[in-house]
């Protein structure tokens, strides 16, 4: 019994974590340039890093601490050796790299659409119609990340540092949240026989299930 309410509450605080972390971050990264100081995205990555791998270790999982020491080790070496500020050209890059291959690996044969795993968390089994969509859905994410991942190679290569910085600290929050808008919206021009959860139930739907768990 205390260790199931030690997990809701741990479960709690990670809720409460993470839009704090996502707003965070960006605004850490406006400071780190409006008053020069390269060292706060030195510390963020290396914190993180560290964080992450410490973490990952606990949880005995090799890939995702082989990932995060591999972090730590390249901000270790940028602080010492490189310039710390190219570190912040990476995570726009990882993050959508990595959300690309969240949604993408369950579209492989044999496996299940990541989109069809959330509805059946509430639908239960999907009829064909609700699946056919769902796999739809799911493309249409992995596709989306594929081109923002590109965008955020390109926007460090060759864009300078201020259009760069608009769209990875704001215009790509805002086409996730427009995609993820749209969707809603059109899941009922697409499946008009079919009961939908109110946007604000679909919302905390969401903000409750643990993606990275639901696909493996």
């Amino acid at each position: 019994m205390r260790k199931t309410e030690s997990s809701r509450q741990r479960s709690r605080l990670t809720l409460f974590l993470i839009p704090i972390a996502l707003l965070a971050y960006p605004a850490l990264i406006h400071l780190s340039f409006a008053f020069d100081r390269p060292v706060l995205i030195t510390g963020m990555w290396l914190a993180i890093s560290a964080g992450g791998l410490v973490v990952a270790i606990r949880r005995g999982s090799v890939p995702i601490s082989l990932f995060f020491g591999f972090l730590l080790v390249a901000g270790i070496g940028l602080w010492n050796w490189g310039d710390a500020v190219n570190l912040i050209f990476l995570p726009p890059v990882l993050i959508n790299l990595a959300l690309l291959v969240l949604f993408g690996k369950t579209l492989l044969p044999g496996a299940t659409p990541l989109v069809a795993r959330v509805a059946a968390l509430w639908r239960g089994s999907l009829d064909e119609a609700v699946f056919r969509y769902t796999r739809r859905v799911t493309i249409a994410w992995t596709v989306f990340f594929a081109i923002m991942a590109l965008e955020s190679t390109a926007l460090a290569l060759f864009a300078p540092i201020n259009l760069w910085s608009l769209f990875t600290n704001f215009l790509n929050y805002v086409m996730v949240l427009a995609f993820f808008i749209v969707e809603y919206h059109l899941r009922f021009w697409c499946l008009p026989n079919h009961e939908h959860l109110s946007f604000r139930k679909f919302c905390r739907l969401l903000y409750t299930t643990n993606l990275q768990s639901l696909a493996r």
